[in-house]
C-alpha cells in the first residue's frame, strides 16, 4: 500500500519528535539538576542576584530592571574573561525576594538569577571546655582516657547552623534545683515576667510569691538555689542550655533559652510524688513546654504522678524521662515516670562514646543503662558527660545525663516553631535518629537522637503535583478546561502557602492556603481570549514564608493552536492516534503518550510547532484507523514499542537507531532512483 506524501511527512514528523525526547530528555535532566527552586534560610532582603545573557546592552538591562521597579546597586566584572559576571540588584520595595526571583527568571535577557545569601562563618562555640563535649559533637577525642568513635554524636555544629535556641522557649527543669547564678547560667535563666522580686507579694496571682525563676517544692520556699553535693539539677540545666559561644566554660544544647528551675529533692537525692506534683503543675501553669524528668523509680501505682503527666500532655508538654541505671530491660521491670504509657513521654537510655549502650566496664562506664523494645523510645550520649556544677564544672554519666540531650533538642526544635503539638514535636525527634547495629532491638527507634536530623525535618518542603501545566487551545474558540494544582507539606508540621504567578492569561483560585498532612488544592485557569495561535510559557510560584523559606516554580505552558476543532471521538487529551489504536483513552498506554507529550514536547518551541502540526494532519487518520481493526492492530504494533521506549529511554534509543538503520539499508538495497 502506498503511502500518501502527507502521510510520508506525518511519520517523518513522528520520527523527529521521538530523536527530539531522546535527546532533548538528557537536557532536561541535566537542567533539573540544578532544580528551578530555590531554599534558604537567610538572605539579604530587598536585593537579587541577576546575572544577564551575555551580548545583552546597558539599554537592555535597564529597561529589564525598569519594567520590575528595580536598581542596580553593584556589578562585578571578570577582568580576565571580560565579562560580567553578575548584578546586584535593589528590588522593588515590598516586593518578597522569592517572587522577585520568579519574576526576573522569566525574563530572555536574564541568564540566572538568585537571592543574595546570607553565609555564617563554619565555627564551633568558643567555650573553652567544649572539645570536652563529645556527645555535641566526637571527632573522636580522647575523654577521660577514652577514645571516641568519629561522629558519634547528636551533631550539634550542624543542628547550630539551623537554630541555637530562643529565650521564648521556657524549659522546666524538675530536679535537685539549678545553680541559677552559675555563670555559665544566668543568662539562661527564666524569669517569672509577672512577678517582682523581694516585694513580699504575688504579683502574677499564681499563688506563689516571689518566684522568679521557679519554686522549691522540696523546702517550699520560693528558691530553687541546686543544693545537692553532686549538683545533679544544675548538671542537667547545663547540658540543655548552659550559654553558648560566650567565651565561659561549656556549651549547652540551646545557647539560648529559659530554664525554669523547679526544686523537688535535696542533698538526700530524692523527691517525693507530692513535690514532683506540684513541680509539674507549676510547670504546665506557668507557660513550660517541655519537661526534664532525670530521676526515677519503681512506684507501681503512683496515679497521682500519671495524672500529673497526662495533664502536662494536654497542656501541650513533652515529658523526657531517663530509664534508669541498673542495666535492665524495662518491658520486664518498668521504672517510672517513663514506663508511662503516655503519648507525650519520651523514655531515654544512654550511649558511650562509640555509641554502644552504655555498659558497665566498657568505653569507661560505670553503670549500665536499662534498655526495652516496647517501653524506652531512644538513646542520647551519657558516659563522660561534661556539664555546670554547683562550684564550676565536672563529669558525670549514667541515663539522668543522657535524657537532657534530648529535652535541649526539643528546646531546638521548638524555638523554630513554639506552636508545635506534642505527638509533632516528638515524631521530629524519633524521626531524625541516627539508627545503630548495637542499639536494635534494645528500643522502639533502634537509634540514637541527631539534632540535625530533626531540626533538617523542620525545614518545609513543598510536595505539589503535577510537575507542570499544559494548557491546549484553539485559536478564537473557548478556554481550556481548568486544571487543579495540589500542594502539600512533604516533612512535617503545618505548611502556609501563597501562589503567584506572572501571566496576564492566568488566574489561580485560591491564592492562598494551609496544609499539614491534607492537601491544599489550587485551581489554574487559562484565557486564549485575544491571543494569536503560538506557544505561551509562564509559571506559578508555589511560596512558603516563615522560620525558613521555601519556594517552587511549576511552569505552565498554553499552546493556541488555528487547527479545527478535534474529532468529537476523542477523549484523550488530542491523543487521536493512540486512542484510535487503543480503544480508550483511559489506556495505559494513552496516558503514557500523553505524559510525553505535556512533560516533553510542550515544554519547547520545536516540539510544541511538532504537536501543533500533529493536532491539524492526524484527526482524519485516526478515523481511519478507528473503522478497521486490523489498522488498529498495526497502530498497537508500532505504538508499544514507543510506549515502552518513553517509559525505558535506552530502549527507545535502541529503538530509533535500529529503525534509522533498516530504512538506510533498505534505502541502498533498492538502489537510485526506487522508492
Amino acid at each position: 500500500m502506498m503511502m500518501s506524501r502527507k502521510g510520508y511527512l506525518f511519520v517523518r514528523s513522528l520520527t523527529i519528535i521521538f530523536a527530539l525526547f531522546l535527546f532533548g530528555s538528557q537536557i532536561k535532566a541535566s537542567a533539573g539538576e540544578t532544580a528551578n527552586s530555590i531554599r534558604y534560610i537567610t538572605c539579604v532582603q530587598g536585593e537579587v542576584l541577576v546575572k544577564f545573557r551575555s551580548g545583552t546592552t546597558d539599554a537592555s538591562i535597564r529597561s529589564v530592571l525598569s519594567r520590575r521597579g528595580a536598581v542596580a546597586l553593584d556589578s562585578l566584572y571578570d577582568s580576565r574573561e571580560k565579562k560580567d559576571l553578575m548584578s546586584k540588584v535593589k528590588i522593588r520595595e515590598g516586593l518578597d525576594v522569592i517572587e522577585a526571583v520568579s519574576q526576573f527568571r522569566l525574563d530572555p535577557a536574564v541568564e540566572h538569577v538568585q537571592p543574595n545569601f546570607k553565609y555564617r562563618f563554619f565555627s564551633s562555640p568558643d567555650d573553652p571546655l567544649y572539645p570536652e563535649l563529645w556527645g555535641l559533637d566526637n571527632t573522636g577525642q580522647e575523654v577521660l582516657d577514652i577514645t571516641g568513635a568519629q561522629d558519634s554524636d547528636i551533631d550539634a555544629p550542624e543542628a547550630w547552623d539551623i537554630a541555637t535556641g530562643s529565650s521564648d522557649i521556657v524549659i522546666a527543669v524538675v530536679d535537685s534545683g539549678v545553680a541559677y547564678s552559675h555563670p555559665d547560667l544566668e543568662n539562661n535563666i527564666w524569669v517569672n515576667p509577672g512577678e517582682i522580686a523581694d516585694d513580699g507579694l504575688d504579683n502574677d496571682g499564681n499563688d506563689y510569691v516571689d518566684d522568679i525563676h521557679g519554686w522549691d517544692f522540696f523546702d517550699n520556699d520560693n528558691d530553687p538555689m541546686d543544693d545537692d553535693p553532686a549538683g545533679h539539677g544544675t548538671f542537667v540545666a547545663g547540658i540543655i542550655g548552659a550559654h553558648g559561644n560566650n567565651g565561659v566554660g561549656t556549651s549547652g544544647l540551646n545557647w539560648n533559652g529559659s530554664i525554669m528551675a523547679l526544686k523537688i529533692g535535696g542533698s538526700g537525692g530524692f523527691g517525693t510524688t507530692f513535690a514532683i506534683v506540684g513541680a509539674i503543675n507549676y510547670a504546665a501553669e506557668n507557660s513550660a513546654l517541655v519537661i526534664n524528668a532525670s530521676w526515677g523509680g519503681y512506684a507501681l501505682d503512683d496515679q497521682l504522678l500519671y495524672d500529673a503527666i497526662e495533664t502536662a500532655g494536654d497542656a501541650g508538654i513533652l515529658f523526657v524521662a531517663s530509664t534508669g541505671n541498673a542495666g535492665s530491660n524495662n518491658d520486664e521491670i518498668p521504672s517510672y515516670p517513663d514506663g508511662f504509657d503516655l503519648p507525650n513521654i519520651i523514655s531515654v537510655a544512654a550511649t558511650d562514646q562509640n555509641d554502644g549502650l552504655a555498659t558497665t566496664n566498657v568505653a569507661g562506664a560505670t553503670f549500665s543503662s536499662n534498655y526495652g523494645a516496647i517501653s524506652v523510645d531512644v538513646a542520647a550520649p551519657g558516659v563522660n558527660i561534661l556539664s555546670t556544677t554547683i562550684d564550676g564544672y565536672g563529669y558525670m554519666e549514667g541515663t539522668s545525663a543522657a535524657a537532657p540531650f534530648v529535652t535541649g533538642l526539643a528546646g531546638l526544635i521548638l524555638s523554630l516553631d513554639p506552636d508545635l503539638a506534642v505527638d509533632e514535636l516528638k515524631g521530629l525527634i524519633l524521626d531524625g535518629v541516627d539508627t545503630k547495629p548495637g542499639l536494635a532491638g534494645m528500643m522502639v527507634t533502634g537509634g540514637r537522637v541527631n539534632a540535625f536530623n530533626s531540626l533538617s525535618l523542620m525545614l518545609p518542603a513543598i510536595g505539589y503535583a503535577p510537575t507542570g501545566l499544559n494548557f491546549i487551545a484553539i485559536e478564537g474558540g473557548a478556554n481550556p478546561d481548568p486544571q487543579a494544582l495540589s500542594i502539600w507539606n512533604s516533612r512535617h508540621g503545618l505548611l502556609s502557602w501563597s501562589v503567584s504567578h506572572d501571566a496576564a492569561w492566568l488566574s489561580t483560585d485560591p491564592v492562598s492556603g494551609s496544609s499539614t498532612g491534607e492537601t491544599g488544592n489550587v485551581t489554574i485557569s487559562a484565557s486564549a481570549i485575544g491571543l494569536a495561535a503560538g506557544s505561551y510559557d509562564a509559571g506559578i510560584t508555589i511560596s512558603v514564608t516563615g522560620a525558613t523559606s521555601t519556594s517552587e516554580m511549576v511552569p505552565v505552558s498554553l499552546t493556541v493552536t488555528s487547527s479545527a476543532t478535534p474529532s468529537d471521538h476523542d477523549d484523550g487529551g488530542s491523543c487521536f492516534i493512540a486512542t484510535a489504536a487503543y480503544g480508550s483513552y483511559l489506556h495505559h498506554n494513552v496516558k503514557i503518550l500523553r505524559q510525553f507529550r505535556d512533560e516533553w514536547l510542550l515544554t519547547n518551541s520545536i516540539g510544541s510547532a511538532l504537536v501543533s502540526f500533529y493536532y491539524t494532519n492526524s484527526p482524519p487518520v485516526s478515523e481511519i484507523i478507528r473503522r478497521h481493526e486490523s489498522l488498529r492492530a498495526a497502530v498497537r504494533l508500532v505504538l508499544t514499542p514507543l510506549v515502552y521506549g518513553v517509559k525505558y529511554r535506552s530502549t527507545l534509543l535502541l529503538f530509533s537507531c535500529l529503525l534509522v538503520a533498516g530504512y538506510v539499508i533498505r534505502q541502498i538495497s533498492l538502489g537510485p532512483g526506487k522508492k
